[in-house]
């Protein structure tokens, strides 16, 4: 958070329970839980470990992104996040406080990132995946009614 002012970071997770982790440097809040869509809300970057709920709910808010994959799914959706223009990737082993601020200040400073998050934004929510989903699973059931075994 250094070098970036006004600027506000928030971590959250299991490691930062009950007050155990020391202040860290910049002064972001640590925290067990946040609720993660009302910070996305208000947010003008997600840096996370790339996962692809957190990936989807930053594009959803319209949030660019820099991603640090760590495993499974997490490098291709870094790679994602890089070829669709929403934010940074930087692997784990290439990891270092000058590249992800450099990253962070990139994509801050550059209107490009944000400008293809809020687009994709506009595209996620033309789809209305949840409610064409719903429509999907019921017209599936009006149509194969379960055979009713005799007792």
């Amino acid at each position: 958070m250094r070098g970036l002012p006004g600027a506000n970071g928030v971590l959250f997770g299991r490691q930062f329970s009950a007050g155990g982790a020391r202040p860290l440097a910049g002064g972001p809040d640590l925290v067990l839980y946040a609720p993660q869509l009302e910070l996305l809300r208000k947010a003008a970057l997600t840096v996370f470990h790339g996962g692809l709920n957190t990936a989807l709910e930053s594009l959803c808010c319209g949030v660019p992104m820099v991603a640090i994959p760590v495993t499974m799914d997490q490098p291709g959706v870094g790679v994602r996040i890089a070829w669709t223009g929403t934010g940074k990737t930087i692997p784990l082993a290439e990891l270092t406080a000058e590249r992800l601020g450099a990253a962070i200040g990139e994509v801050l400073a550059n209107e490009r990132y944000r400008a293809q998050a809020k687009s994709l934004q506009r595209q996620i929510a033309s789809i209305r995946g949840v409610e064409r989903a719903a429509e999907l699973i019921e017209a599936s059931l009006a149509i194969s009614q379960p055979a009713v075994l005799a007792a």
